[in-house]
């Protein structure tokens, strides 16, 4: 096998089509302060591997895909799998949870393995990771196509230095104009990772996963001051929602349902999936009705997009759950965070899920750098009236926008809400462990455990 290093050096001494490249998608292990995530991370697949994988596999290039978490791979175990299966090109996906394990493995890999990194953190902060001997390149941006092209340059020993969203050390400024993408040009994500998971057991109930992910849009219309979405398209200049067609949304979950997966549930992991075309979301569910499919839905989306008809009719279809973006019931907090809504929306909102009886999960925001006492209570107090168990993450701390490598004890905070955050989280963290012995963690013990907390923090806010 040629070496990188004398890729594009020396001419080689066989023909193109003789060169064969084997490729890795990788998505290395989390770690997170996130309990809920340390939870289930291990269930999901990761949606923008398999689409890469499923372009690529088109374009006859051979594809594998590592998920460690869902395959119990450690990152010792991961490097030498690598070394002896001899890639050409490695993918990795990296967000705030996985970057660390990430650079660890990059970093006891090769030289004549060129590894490209992807995703968010990669997105957000590619100078500071090409700054990094062991890291060949980084896309900016969706990597669908940027990621194809460097396998096809690669396999052609051509230069790779002008590939649109792709920055390298001699070029890190790069070019930044990104590649057109129609979301219905592309195949449906390769499922390697779902047959994985199909062999797993759920540790809430003890049974095998029937659950699948899908995407139906990408990008999101509002510009929240804590999210990485719009900031992760704005780097690669994309500004409006990229929508797949309906038909073809309803297509995918028809051949998940009776295909040989029998998935039962789906969740669409859209950034909000209502977004701003609240006729397309009916429309998907028309679709569904009308071909009969049998599923449970899982949506996020934004309080300002509830309204009762249009719910009353997604429920119909199969839209049993509902991630709502609440995030604070103070509105000097809700205007902090660019949220572009209201207390009055949001209350709105999740009464009428209550009426609908459909079950809703509350994204909340409780601290944030500039958090008061008085902030801190009013949003505990409303969340007490919808249910602490109901809620996300009841120790969630963001900043406005986080800096490479910052953590929780960096940011500034109100001395005295500092205290009481670190107080709960320490006590958080030890119940959640003790849960985390027990082999089937139901819901029912983890909701008990959330209105604990929460019930513990508003006393405490209360009594100062």
């Amino acid at each position: 096998m040629e070496t990188k290093k004398s890729i594009g050096k020396t001419k080689p001494e066989y023909s193109y089509s003789e060169f064969f490249m084997k490729i890795a998608l990788i998505t290395c292990n989390f770690e997170t302060d996130n309990p809920y995530e340390e939870l289930h991370n291990d269930v999901y697949e990761n949606l923008g591997i398999g689409s890469i994988a499923a372009l690529l596999r088109q374009h006859k290039f051979e594809i594998e895909i590592y998920n460690c978490a869902m395959q119990g791979i450690g990152n010792r175990q991961l490097v030498q799998h690598i070394k002896e299966k001899n890639y050409t090109l490695l993918g990795f996906y990296t967000n705030s949870a996985n970057i660390d394990n990430t650079l660890k493995v990059v970093s006891a890999l090769p030289e004549s393995i060129h590894k490209c990194i992807g995703g968010y953190s990669a997105t957000l902060f590619p100078k500071q990771l090409l700054q990094l001997p062991f890291v060949d390149s980084v896309i900016v941006g969706q990597g669908e196509y940027p990621f194809l092209k460097l396998a096809k340059k690669l396999k052609k020993f051509q230069n790779i230095n002008n590939i649109p969203q792709l920055l390298m050390k001699n070029k890190m400024d790069g070019i930044v104009e990104p590649i057109p993408i129609d979301l219905n040009d592309l195949p449906n994500p390769s499922r390697d990772e779902l047959y994985l998971k199909m062999a797993l057991l759920d540790p809430r109930t003890g049974n095998r996963y029937r659950s699948a992910l899908v995407s139906s849009s990408r990008n999101c219309s509002y510009n929240c001051s804590f999210c990485y979405v719009k900031k992760f398209y704005k780097r690669s200049n994309i500004t409006e929602i990229e929508y797949r067609d309906p038909i073809s949304i309803v297509n995918e979950i028809e051949d998940l349902v009776k295909g040989d997966l029998k998935i039962n549930h789906i969740w669409f992991v859209d950034d909000d999936f209502i977004g701003n075309n609240k006729k397309r979301a009916r429309l998907i569910a028309e679709k569904i009705i009308e071909k009969g499919i049998k599923i449970r839905i899982d949506i996020d989306t934004r309080a300002n997009n509830i309204e009762y008809e249009l719910f009353l009719y997604l429920k119909k279809a199969g839209f049993t759950t509902v991630f709502i973006g609440i995030e604070s019931f103070s509105q000097a907090m809700l205007e902090r965070l660019n949220k572009k809504n209201s207390v009055q929306a949001n209350i709105r909102a999740l009464n009428i899920l209550k009426q609908l009886d459909i079950r809703y999960i509350i994204g909340m925001i409780f601290f944030d750098e500039k958090t008061t006492l008085e902030e801190l209570y009013s949003s505990l107090a409303f969340a007490k009236i919808y249910g602490f168990e109901n809620v996300n993450d009841i120790i969630r701390l963001v900043k406005s926008y986080p800096k490479y490598n910052e953590t929780v004890e960096h940011i500034p905070i109100d001395t005295i809400v500092r205290k009481i955050y670190f107080e709960i989280k320490q006590l958080h963290h030890h119940k959640f462990n003790r849960l985390k012995n027990i082999k089937h963690i139901s819901a029912q013990a983890l909701n008990n455990m959330k209105k604990e907390i929460g019930n513990r923090l508003l006393e405490r806010v209360r009594l100062l």
